[in-house]
C-alpha cells in the first residue's frame, strides 16, 4: 500500500499495456518470437496476458481511474511524500539503491508510485476516524513488525568448517574479511551484509537466531537448509510511534479492512464495465472479494 509496495503493479500494468499495443499493430498469427524452430505468435502471448496476473493487473488499473476520479492529489503532495520517504533512509544513495532494486529508474515512475499509493490511502482513511488510543493499542499489539535489523552473516555447507570460522571469529578474526574468504552465499562479495529486514524474511531458524541477538553480537552456529550460517547484527532498527504515525496509521486501517470496504463501495459506483469478456469473470471475482472482506472486516 505504500510507494514501493504498489510499484510491482504498477510496472507490470505498464509491461502489459505496452505489449497490447504492440500486439495490435500486428496479426494473430504473426510469430513475433522464435526459440529455435519454435515461434511465438501474437494470439499465443495474448492468451498468457489472460492469466490471473493479467486481470490483477487490470484490476489494478481500474482502482487507481476509479480512484482517481473521486480524489485528488497535487503535484506537492507528490513531492512533499517522496521527501518524507527519503528522510527514511540514512543517505540519498541508500534512498536511490532501493528505488534501484526495485525498478524505479526514473523521476516519473517513482512519482506514478507515489502519486497511486497516496490515491490508496485517501481512500483508506477516508471518513474514518482514529484516535490515538487506538493507534498506541495497536503499535504494542504489532511492535515486533516495526523491528527490524542489519545483519551480516558466513554460510558454508559443513558445521566442522563453521565452527573452525567461529572459533577463529572469537579470537579476533574480522566478520567481513571471513566473509569474503569463506561464505558460499551470494553475500560474501559485501562481506556478508545482508541489509536490512524484518520478521517473517528470512528461514525460520535464521529469523529466530538473528533476533535473539543484541547490536553486534555474533551467533553461535545456526543451521538450517541451507548449510551453517554464523549471524552478526550490525544495527537494530525499532521504528517508533512518534516519528512513524502515518505509516503506523496507515497499517491499522489495512489491518480493520477499511480498503476493501471504501473500493467495494467507489467501484459499485463508479459502474464498471469490462469490455473484454475474457478477464470480465477474473475482474468480476477480484471485485467480489473485496465485498466479502468488506462485509467481515478484520477483528481487533
Amino acid at each position: 500500500m505504500r510507494s514501493v509496495d504498489v510499484l510491482k503493479k504498477v510496472i507490470l500494468a505498464t509491461t502489459i499495456l505496452g505489449s497490447a499495443l504492440l500486439l495490435g499493430a500486428c496479426d494473430s498469427n504473426e510469430t513475433i518470437a522464435k526459440v529455435g524452430n519454435d515461434s511465438i505468435t501474437k494470439e499465443q502471448l495474448y492468451k498468457e496476458m489472460k492469466t490471473a496476473k493479467g486481470a490483477e493487473t487490470l484490476q489494478s488499473m481500474i482502482e487507481t481511474e476509479v480512484l482517481t476520479q473521486k480524489y485528488k492529489v497535487t503535484d506537492k503532495e507528490v513531492k512533499d511524500e517522496i521527501e518524507n520517504l527519503k528522510k527514511k533512509y540514512p543517505s540519498e544513495e541508500e534512498f536511490k539503491a532501493t528505488l534501484t532494486q526495485n525498478n524505479i529508474n526514473t523521476d516519473e515512475q517513482l512519482n506514478k508510485v507515489t502519486k497511486d499509493s497516496l490515491l490508496r490511502f485517501k481512500a483508506l482513511s477516508d471518513g474514518v476516524k482514529v484516535t490515538d488510543k487506538d493507534l498506541e493499542t495497536f503499535y504494542e499489539q504489532n511492535k515486533d513488525k516495526y523491528l527490524t535489523i542489519d545483519a551480516s552473516h558466513i554460510l558454508v555447507e559443513k558445521q566442522d568448517e563453521a565452527e573452525k570460522i567461529l572459533k577463529e571469529l572469537k579470537n579476533g578474526a574480522k566478520f567481513d574479511e571471513m566473509a569474503k574468504k569463506h561464505s558460499k552465499d551470494g553475500s560474501a562479495i559485501k562481506g556478508g551484509e545482508l541489509g536490512t529486514f524484518g520478521k517473517g524474511s528470512m528461514v525460520k531458524e535464521f529469523e529466530e537466531a538473528a533476533f535473539a541477538l543484541k547490536e553486534n553480537e555474533m551467533s553461535n552456529v545456526v543451521k538450517t537448509q541451507f548449510g551453517y550460517h554464523i549471524i552478526k547484527v550490525n544495527k537494530i532498527i525499532e521504528k517508533n510511534l512518534k516519528n512513524n504515525k502515518d505509516e503506523i496509521k496507515q497499517d491499522y486501517l489495512v489491518a480493520k479492512g477499511n480498503y476493501p470496504k471504501a473500493m467495494s463501495k467507489l467501484l459499485k459506483d463508479a459502474k464498471v464495465e469490462i469490455k473484454d469478456k475474457d478477464f470480465k469473470d477474473a475482474v468480476q471475482q477480484r471485485i467480489d472479494q473485496y465485498d466479502m472482506s468488506a462485509q467481515n472486516p478484520a477483528k481487533g
